[in-house]
């Protein structure tokens, strides 16, 4: 009877376990197909930009002038391309890492300590995230412009926050990971 109700217990595990894992890896699916798609978002104004700067400087040889608020396009469309792939970024493992000491200790340490500097830095991504979307409400209220042409800039801090945000879902997913038995990821 004791080992019939251990191997149900066992095999409860097993399948918790199994589902766990599967909903681990479609989380971490999701939020991939999510990040391509706010990769590709900011490729495309990677590329909108090239052509602001270099339309912005034929026109200031042929007429001897710039494009009005070209430079206030410029910043605030770098700020946003630099938001929106911080995430893919970290998808790839293209953030520096300094894991000399690290990779030295125990592979279950590794993953402690993994698992509280992660945890740490959602944390803190989710409060500047946060952060963000009070300070945008705030630049809407007062209504606060760019000074050459009144772009309003609460629509761009937005935007960071949604950068800020992708982020602490890639570090979260790389938590989840952590309870993935090695190779299931």
């Amino acid at each position: 009877m004791v080992c019939l109700f251990l191997s149900g217990q066992a095999q409860l595990y097993y399948y918790i376990t199994r589902d766990v894992e599967k909903v681990i890896k479609l989380y971490n699916k999701v939020i991939n197909q999510i990040n391509d798609w706010v990769k590709d978002l900011a490729a495309i104004v990677l590329v909108l930009i090239t052509i602001l700067v270099v339309a912005n400087v034929i026109v200031r040889v042929v007429f001897g002038s710039a494009i009005k608020g070209s430079y206030d396009m410029v910043i605030i469309a770098t700020s946003v391309v630099i938001s929106l792939s911080i995430a893919y970024c970290a998808v790839k493992d293209g953030h520096v890492a300094v894991s000399l000491f690290v990779q030295r200790l125990p592979f279950k340490v590794q993953k402690i300590i993994d698992f509280i500097i992660s945890s740490i830095v959602i944390v803190i991504l989710l409060l500047v995230t946060w952060y963000l979307v009070q300070h945008a409400n705030t630049m809407r209220m007062n209504h606060e412009v760019t000074t050459t042409i009144g772009i309003p800039f609460a629509p761009f801090i937005i935007i960071i926050a949604v950068g800020t945000g992708m982020l602490a879902l890639v570090v979260f997913g790389r938590v989840l990971n952590l309870f993935v038995k090695e190779g299931d990821q």
